[in-house]
Order: structure tokens, then sequence, then C-alpha cells
């Protein structure tokens, strides 16, 4: 049985990435999450296909389980391998690093500063 709580636990810093997400505007949200689609279809083009019925349905807690377009995404990522989710991480630093507006919390920079150094926690 795995240590980790959360699917998302098992790279640095990736919950804080995914709470940075939800930050964005709604047009940049769509678009980073598109270009994350994107990244997962050039890697895995069946990854969707293979565990779309293992997908939660009924969890609504998160925000991204009520934007169906990031829950599909999200959800996929679910089931990427450790290569695939640490470069959807470092993507998803980039593109954030972008749009990280000045009133950001310091916190909040410094985490997504120390992504570029990202580790899968065993």
């Amino acid at each position: 049985m795995s240590k980790h709580r959360r699917w998302y636990d098992r790279i640095r810093y990736f919950s804080e990435i995914i709470n940075d997400i939800e930050r964005l505007s709604v047009e940049d949200r769509d678009q980073l999450l598109m270009e994350i689609q994107k990244l997962i279809a050039s890697y895995d083009s069946d990854l969707v296909d293979r565990h779309v019925n293992q997908f939660s349905f009924n969890e609504r807690r998160r925000w991204y389980d009520r934007d169906p377009y990031a829950w599909l995404i999200l959800n996929s990522l679910k089931f990427a391998d450790d290569v695939l989710l640490m470069r959807v991480a470092k993507f998803i630093h980039q593109q954030l690093s972008k749009h990280m507006s000045i009133d950001s919390t310091q916190e909040c920079k410094e985490a997504l500063n120390e992504v570029f150094s990202l580790e899968v926690i065993p």
C-alpha cells in the first residue's frame, strides 16, 4: 500500500501547484489545462481511455471536481507515471511563473521555484 495519501503527493509541491492553477483567471486556466492535455496525449495517447472508467464520479470536494475539463485532465494525471508527472509539473511551473503576480505570496513563489529541482518522493 502506498504511503502517499493523495496521488499528487508523489511529486513534491504538486498540491501547491494544483492550488495555484485554481487561482488563475478562467481563460489562463483553460489554456493551461489544454496544454497539459496535449502533453498527456503526446506522452501516452491512450492514458485517458485506459483509465476513464476508474475516475471517481462521487468526489466533489476539490475545485477541479466542479470543472469538467479540469476534472478530466487532473484525474488523468492520477494514472500518469512519474516521468509524465514530472514533465507536467515542470511545465506548469514554467507557465505559472509567467502568470504569478507581484501580490502572490512569497511562500507560494518559493515553493514553485523549488519545483525546478523536483524529485519523486519514494
